[in-house]
């Protein structure tokens, strides 16, 4: 029996033996693939010492944006003007003149914006995405803008710059701008109804200002809440983003700290994207539920303003699901309303699309939701022209079948990133103006062997409009007024 025992012991020595061996491989071979990116160039590197942080001292809007012009300085001091020669005969946002500069077109939208109004109906903030700028809700904010509203474009920190200035940047930091850019708004509104319209990332802060005013009687209180493809959820490997970081930090390996790194062809976007920026919007989509149920325990959460939400059934960025579980079907009655785009079902191809699962949605057939759901989806005879099946809280359910909006050829699904900008946009429009000096980036389509283009395919794949754009700018309007 002891010989039994003593050979079972060497058996399970050698198997963890074994297995240390394997993990330890494992993850030299994980650091060896995650380091072997392209080198990083200075706009990866450089540490801005004017991004706002939630203890810089900055306590209103003027300081706010006064800090603002200190930080564009430095980007103009530090990169703009140490462009490298091989660097200057590229397309970069970087360089001066080039189709990705983004002072092509006027005023320069990577910056915070204020669209006024003498006698405002109503005041609405406007909050980006992660890696993005305040020209992604351009077109909406200039759409509220002409029906009254005293819109505010509030650029987030570390964004607009360079991909660096999400190194070190926390969600924190964040929604402290956001209450900065929501006390002023309030003092310029006039006493009028105040919104926030929330994209990705810049929901999810919408969400948790919405929270926060529930417990805090100081902040202006919002009328309403608009979210487009809003973070409700990530992806669960996002969690591992600041392991990821703090290993290339231990190990002085600093593609460690990138989850990407892109040439930076994008004039409001970065392409390159910092693992730290992953890992704060899956912090806060995780502060976001223990709020949730902190209100609901409270008993404040009755009082949450209504919320118009728009996200496509299909998103590789937030999750969908989340949306739907971790907010929607939580929320107390209050003239809720939730427009899922479908996939085009009848697309010329169609039948090699990966169907999407949405088993999370089989709940929505219930006889009654704290919601309205609508569903922009194709009509039920073949064809790419599109119905809108709409469901009331009380059961009902009506469909519109002279909406007037179709497929464009080719199409099979909206995208995370082109829910807020219109076919006309001229960057990231289908339709864009070809006049525009700038880089048309929904148009791009180049042709060639695979691995000779640096931007890879799916960046060239990934719808950037949205064909439906009109109808979401409609109903943004109609919500608000």
């Amino acid at each position: 029996m002891s010989f039994f025992w003593k050979y079972l012991v060497k058996i399970c020595k050698l198997g963890l033996y074994f297995l240390v061996s394997a993990l330890i491989i494992v993850v030299v071979g994980g650091i060896l693939y995650l380091n072997n990116q392209p080198d990083l160039d200075v706009w990866h590197k450089i540490k801005f010492e004017s991004i706002f942080t939630a203890d810089s001292g900055v306590t209103n809007f003027e300081q706010y944006m006064a800090l603002e012009d200190k930080l564009f300085r430095e980007l103009d001091n530090k990169i703009v003007k140490h462009i490298s020669p091989n660097e200057k005969q590229s397309i970069s946002r970087f360089r001066p003149g080039s189709m990705s500069d983004p002072n092509l077109i006027s005023p320069n939208w990577n910056r915070s914006f204020e669209l006024k109004n003498a006698d405002p109906k109503c005041g609405v903030l406007l909050l980006h995405g992660m890696s993005d700028s305040p020209y992604s809700l351009r077109n909406i904010g200039e759409a509220l803008n002409k029906k009254g509203a005293y819109v505010v474009g509030l650029r987030l920190p570390g964004h607009g710059v360079a991909p660096s200035g999400l190194l070190s940047i926390t969600w924190q930091d964040m929604a402290a701008a956001v209450d900065i850019g929501m006390q002023y708004l309030q003092s310029v509104a006039k006493g009028k109804p105040l919104y926030i319209v929330g994209y990705s990332n810049g929901g999810a802060l919408g969400v948790n200002y919405a929270f926060d005013t529930l417990k805090e009687p100081s902040l202006p209180k919002l009328s309403g809440l608009v979210l487009i493809s809003p973070a409700m959820g990530v992806t669960p490997f996002a969690v591992m983003a600041k392991w990821q970081a703090a290993l290339g930090e231990l190990m002085g390996l600093e593609k460690l700290a990138w989850s990407s790194v892109k040439p930076e062809y994008d004039p409001y976007k970065y392409s390159s994207f910092a693992v730290n920026a992953g890992a704060q919007t899956h912090a806060l989509t995780m502060v976001l539920l223990e709020k949730r149920r902190a209100r609901k325990a409270d008993g404040t959460f009755k009082d949450f303003p209504p919320v118009l939400a728009f996200q496509s059934i299909v998103d590789t960025t937030v999750s969908t699901r989340d949306l739907v579980h971790e907010l929607f079907l939580h929320l107390p009655d209050n003239d809720h309303d939730l427009v899922l785009f479908d996939i085009n079902r009848d697309a010329e191809g169609s039948q090699l699309l990966n169907s999407p699962s949405i088993e999370y949605l089989e709940v929505l057939r219930d006889e009654q939701l704290p919601f309205s759901l609508s569903i922009i989806t194709n009509k039920r005879s073949n064809g790419e022209e599109v119905s809108l099946f709409r469901k009331y809280p009380d059961g009902r359910i009506s469909e519109t079948t002279d909406i007037s909006m179709s497929w464009p050829f080719g199409i099979h699904s909206l995208s995370h990133i082109s829910l807020p900008f219109p076919e006309t946009d001229p960057v990231y429009g289908r339709l864009g103006d070809p006049n525009s000096p700038s880089i048309h980036l929904g148009r791009l389509e180049m042709r060639g062997e695979s691995g000779v283009m640096r931007i890879s395919p799916s960046d060239m794949l990934r719808l950037r409009s949205n064909p439906f754009y009109p109808y979401l700018e409609e109903r943004i309007i109609e919500f608000i007024q």
